[in-house]
């Protein structure tokens, strides 16, 4: 695996699943496939796009419009990636962060229930079980059988390599959304918020971005004196906002990128910060 993709995963251990992937797509080379045949392609470099959160791991890609998917570590906060949120990231659609599954397994089982990943996307946003099979069924209605028959044979074995169960999508993705709601202690722009030790009613003072205007010296001493008043998990939320509203990038905004990886310095989020220098 390319060290830059171990980079990414800083602190924490490649989970086994990952490699499983890795092995899947050299399987089915083998035979003249690929997972691209599902939409379910290993990350094989650091797939990230600005809005990507820094606290999510990628390991799987579409294929199509940047959409990918990766492990959510809540800053850190969760300790072993099985156990880690799956979160989608689809940069051209509205909204762009969707929370997608609990943990890896969970997720695997809804890849294995549709005949292509990138529907998963579409079914976050209309959970209704005979949309989903309307959705399917025009989806595969004009594919020849040779496609067909290739799917078939990729998705029976990304199904044998992990023994994934058939699920009932809408409930899933509906079940999932609102259980992430109930432990959310501030909520933020792009829908996953932030989990913390602290009472999920407590009043918590949001940095509220302006949109219409750009990030100068004023709007940064504001920016500064805000996080010099804020709690942890308020500045959390603010991190999580600046990357949902702006293009945090050196590049794009040298004053603001250093801002916020200094305040990632301050609150140890070193895992973090790699991920954001390591990308293009």
């Amino acid at each position: 695996m390319d060290i830059n993709i171990r980079k990414i995963y800083g602190s924490y251990e490649i989970p086994d699943e990952i490699y499983k992937l890795h092995e899947l797509e050299t399987e089915v080379n083998d035979i003249g496939l690929s997972l691209d045949m599902i939409g379910f392609r290993p990350c094989l470099h650091n797939y990230s796009y600005s809005i990507t959160p820094p606290d999510l791991i990628p390991f799987a890609n579409t294929g199509g419009d940047g959409i990918h998917f990766g492990f959510l570590t809540d800053f850190g906060k969760v300790q072993n990636l099985t156990k880690a949120p799956i979160v989608c990231v689809t940069p051209t659609n509205d909204p762009p962060i969707r929370y997608m599954a609990h943990n890896i397994f969970d997720f695997l089982n809804l890849v294995s229930s549709i005949p292509h990943v990138e529907l998963l996307e579409r079914f976050w946003s209309n959970t209704d079980e005979t949309y989903i099979q309307e959705e399917i069924m025009e989806f595969t209605r004009d594919a020849s059988s040779d496609w067909k028959e290739n799917n078939r044979k990729v998705s029976e074995r990304l199904k044998n390599k992990y023994l994934t169960q058939q699920v009932n999508i809408g409930k899933y993705l509906q079940k999932v959304k609102k259980e992430r709601s109930y432990v959310i202690s501030v909520s933020t722009l792009d829908g996953l918020g932030v989990i913390g030790s602290e009472e999920n009613n407590s009043i918590y003072k949001k940095y509220q971005f302006d949109f219409n205007n750009l990030i100068d010296d004023n709007e940064l001493k504001r920016i500064y004196d805000y996080l010099k008043e804020s709690s942890t998990i308020e500045k959390l939320a603010f991190i999580r906002d600046a990357f949902y509203c702006c293009v945090v990038t050196p590049v794009n905004d040298e004053k603001l990128f250093y801002l916020i990886t200094e305040l990632m310095q301050s609150l140890n989020l070193h895992d973090e910060i790699q991920r954001l220098h390591l990308r293009k």
